[in-house]
């Protein structure tokens, strides 16, 4: 009898297939004169992704391949939705023009190129119109929340807007009093808000939470945590430094759709 392989193991080998055709394609061409493409791997994130989904949720994403109704808010370069969209699924690329490093042409012209129908939407997330228009089943927030001044706003707002998400972020254990010394902070529903040039010199990095202020986050904008996966510095990790940096991934299920 033969075993049905694992469906995030497929994802993974597809998407490594569809990397290479990026690669291609940035190496021919800069996303627009004088800009650049964002340098971050965007497909690393589904190895996490697959570490983090139990047993009863390993077909969490594939099932919305390739019918379900997709969006990749904060899409940078576009990589996953556009991944998303060459296997069949309604996707719509979302982000804000301003402080997406090459002001959203990158994926513009890798849509373009791929010719792959796919929306793009440039939309202020926190502003007064920074609801979505539409409805999803599921959606990808990868490495947004901390670039957020108000990420209780758009949680809250994106669950009533879409059913499923996977989100990551930065998490620590460990702040920096002004004085320097370190404080454990682990196990604490707290938010440390990040000075503008303390984090990688990025005054766009504003909140790295604990692991139990993220879920306190999650409970008051009206999401059900199904699974959840840290990975990176696990024993000092603090809220600002690149080597004590500390990932968390989480499936989210909207209590308000």
């Amino acid at each position: 009898m033969q075993l049905s392989r694992d469906p995030m193991a497929v994802l993974i080998e597809q998407a490594d297939a569809f990397k290479a055709q990026l690669a291609a394609i940035r190496a021919q061409q800069p996303p627009a004169p004088g800009l650049q493409w964002y340098p971050y791997n965007s497909f690393g994130n589904l190895k996490h992704l697959s570490a983090m989904l139990g047993e009863g949720h390993r077909a969490s994403i594939t099932n919305f391949i390739p019918k379900g109704r997709i969006a990749d808010i904060g899409c940078g370069n576009g990589d996953l939705g556009l991944f998303f969209a060459s296997l069949g699924c309604t996707v719509d690329l979302v982000d804000t023009p301003a402080p997406n490093m090459n002001k959203m042409m990158g994926v513009r012209t890798l849509r373009n190129v791929l010719d792959l129908n796919a929306g793009i939407i440039e939309k202020n997330l926190e502003g007064s119109d920074g609801m979505l228009d539409k409805r999803y089943d599921f959606a990808l927030v990868l490495g947004l929340l901390y670039h957020l001044r108000n990420p209780y706003q758009f949680l809250d707002r994106l669950a009533r807007r879409v059913s499923m998400i996977v989100l990551s972020t930065k998490v620590t254990s460990y702040v920096t009093r002004p004085d320097g010394e370190r404080v454990c902070v682990e196990g604490l529903p707290l938010g440390y808000l990040i000075g503008a040039s303390e984090c990688n010199n990025d005054d766009t990095n504003y909140w790295t939470f604990t692991s139990a202020g993220l879920n306190r986050l999650f409970e008051r904008t009206g999401w059900r945590l199904l699974d959840y996966y840290e990975t990176g510095d696990m024993a000092t990790s603090d809220a600002v430094s690149k080597e004590g940096d500390r990932r968390a991934f989480c499936l989210l299920h909207s209590q308000r759709v």
